[in-house]
């Protein structure tokens, strides 16, 4: 199973029930106008800790192996050239920063 980079990038994953619950709660009141609401789980995690709880829930076991961003980046260049392509450079893009709230 392909890493992006280390597997180091900290993500902060939320449930989509959450997600949808804050929108409805956004959409009925009006004070929430024009506001900006940033919505991150309890909990960061880096992306090899997600890949890894994902593994033991659904494949059991796969080995993971890091893959430098260079590759990804490479990998989406050549894919862009399909019509839908599986991976894209803005996927790559956004996997590299923290995205943590």
């Amino acid at each position: 199973m392909p890493l992006f980079g280390m597997g180091g990038t900290r993500l902060q994953p939320v449930f989509v029930g959450n997600v949808a619950e804050a929108c409805v709660r956004a959409l009925a009141d009006p004070s929430s106008r024009g506001k900006v609401y940033e919505l991150g789980g309890p909990r960061i995690y880096t992306y090899r800790e997600l890949v890894r709880l994902v593994r033991e829930r659904v494949a059991g076991w796969a080995l993971m192996v890091p893959c430098s961003f260079l590759v990804w980046e490479i990998l989406a260049a050549m894919m862009a050239l399909h019509p839908e392509p599986p991976l894209t450079r803005d996927q790559v893009m956004l996997m590299k920063p923290d995205d943590t709230r």
